[in-house]
């Protein structure tokens, strides 16, 4: 027999103490789950694109106010506070960054934020102007006599115009390989108004650059012409048309070896498709063998859908291993470097010939020019007819002087001088 049932909340009062010893232990780990702050990390080295986010929300009207570590706190224009769905927020531009910190987005190319700010700055042409200032020290005229290296010619006498501002132009472009997986590269290129002529800038030289925002007060020339304030579009349209296939000539190594890895890889996986659908095909044909005539109908029907889907995975796969590159522009720079142009005289085999350069009172050195066979830019000639670079030695070439070449130094501000003997 059992006893009577005991009443609901009995014995409450022997067990509360547990509960609070309980609560007790629970505290110091509630305490010691809430992590530390970190000290801020190392100050991390500025990128490009970082840079031009930076500078492209400052032209749209927005702050930005540079923090510990690399990151930057930021207040956004209206139109792009709508995109963002917020006011302000922290950039936060380190990719190894594992765990935003309170109030930040993470702004890189290919994260929602920086495709968000490329796809406004493409709507909006948003291009940054700079300049680079002279070193103290650099003597034009003691450069210029060294002259420029010209093989197998004797320098003898060179003429320096009055210092001036160049444009260079940065293109700041993303390189994406498509087929099956993709490989992406963010490259800089420079162009050069001679030519025009291109060449890759590595991110440690592009940060070693002294920039200064704007241009310079003055004239600032593209070429022979002075600019004013900026590169016109029908300049600059150009310019980029020739870097296209600049690029692609450049990069068709690469991209040769892309495609016969998609190729090989296709071929390879649409061998192994078809083997599997060939094998189902003869099995659905033995089974039909081997049943009765009322049951034909039904084989049919199996063979096509068959059939059906061995085509459908047949376009999968040639679809996603066909190979192509994709090339997206998402920052120009416009910068103005002090040059001092220079015309030299050689004694060459055929007689005297000119050769117009520049003087770079940024760097201190004798600015390289384009080779007017290749359009390479390089540092040494040599005269074979002509003045050609090393790659181009042997080719028969019979010019005088390179192509598209800067105007030459005006007569009458440094006097011409000649090389004794």
């Amino acid at each position: 027999m059992t006893g009577p049932r005991p009443r609901a909340g009995a014995g409450r009062g022997k067990a509360s103490g547990p509960p609070k010893a309980a609560k007790r232990r629970r505290a110091p780990m509630a305490a010691a789950a809430v992590p530390a702050a970190s000290p801020a990390g190392p100050e991390r080295a500025e990128t490009a694109f970082g840079r031009f986010v930076v500078d492209f929300l400052e032209v749209r009207g927005g702050t930005c106010q540079k923090l510990a570590g690399g990151d930057w706190q930021a207040t956004f224009d209206p139109g792009l506070a709508r995109r963002l769905r917020r006011q302000s927020a922290r950039l936060v531009f380190d990719p190894d960054c594992a765990i935003l910190p309170r109030g930040g987005i993470f702004v890189a190319p290919g994260s929602r934020a920086g495709l968000i700010v490329l796809e406004l700055a493409r709507g909006a042409g948003h291009v940054t102007r700079e300049r680079l200032e002279a070193a103290a020290g650099v003597d034009a005229g003691a450069l210029a006599k060294a002259g420029f290296v010209v093989h197998d010619a004797r320098l003898r006498s060179w003429e320096v115009g009055e210092p001036r501002h160049v444009v260079q132009i940065l293109f700041h472009v993303t390189l994406t390989l498509k087929g099956g997986g993709a490989e992406q590269d963010l490259r800089t290129v420079l162009a050069e108004p001679r030519g025009p002529a291109f060449e890759f800038v590595e991110p440690e030289e592009r940060r070693g650059w002294r920039l200064r925002d704007g241009f310079p007060e003055g004239p600032v020339w593209w070429g022979d012409r002075d600019l004013a304030q900026m590169v016109p579009a029908r300049e600059a349209i150009p310019v980029w048309g020739s870097l296209i296939g600049w690029l692609s000539r450049v990069q068709e190594p690469r991209l040769e070896r892309w495609r016969r890895r998609c190729e090989e890889t296709r071929e390879r996986d649409l061998a192994r498709i078809n083997g599997y659908f060939e094998t189902r095909l003869q099995e659905e044909e033995n089974r039909r063998r081997r049943r009765s005539e009322m049951h034909e109908e039904e084989d049919h029907a199996t063979e096509a859908e068959i059939k059906l889907e061995w085509e459908r995975r047949v376009r999968s796969v040639r679809a996603r291993w066909d190979a192509r590159a994709e090339l997206r522009l998402w920052g120009v720079e416009e910068i103005a470097r002090p040059r001092a142009p220079v015309t030299w005289t050689y004694e060459t085999r055929a007689g005297l010939r000119t050769l117009s350069g520049e003087v770079d009172l940024a760097d201190g050195v004798v600015a390289r020019l384009p080779c007017p066979v290749c359009g390479r830019l390089v540092g040494e000639y040599w005269w074979e007819g002509g003045f050609v670079c090393r790659r181009c030695r042997g080719r028969g070439v019979q010019a005088t002087e390179p192509a598209e070449s800067p105007p030459r130094a005006p007569a009458g501000r440094i006097p011409a001088r000649k090389r004794p003997g």
